[in-house]
């Protein structure tokens, strides 16, 4: 998928697998527990299963428990941002 597509795909469960991309995002890199700590979510399933879905999706990896933002996650969220100042003016 193209950046536009990604922006589409986040943006269809921004409560979900939105919310924990803009989270890894803003962070570039964190480790799992501080992830779920960050989500403020009990269940841990949902988590583990976004982040699933960003890796497949290309944005993040995650290798030991160690998350880190991709080349195409980075530009994805750059773009995310710059539109969102962009609404704001």
């Amino acid at each position: 998928m193209g950046i536009k597509e990604e922006i589409r795909w986040l943006k269809e469960n921004e409560s979900g697998w939105g919310k924990t991309f803009e989270i890894i995002a803003e962070n570039k890199k964190m480790g799992i527990w501080a992830l779920k700590e960050a989500c403020g979510d009990e269940d841990w399933w949902p988590i583990k299963a976004y982040v699933k879905l960003l890796s497949e999706h290309g944005l993040v990896t995650n290798e030991n428990g160690n998350i880190n933002l991709t080349e195409q996650g980075g530009a994805v969220f750059d773009i995310m941002k710059a539109t969102e100042d962009v609404k704001q003016v």
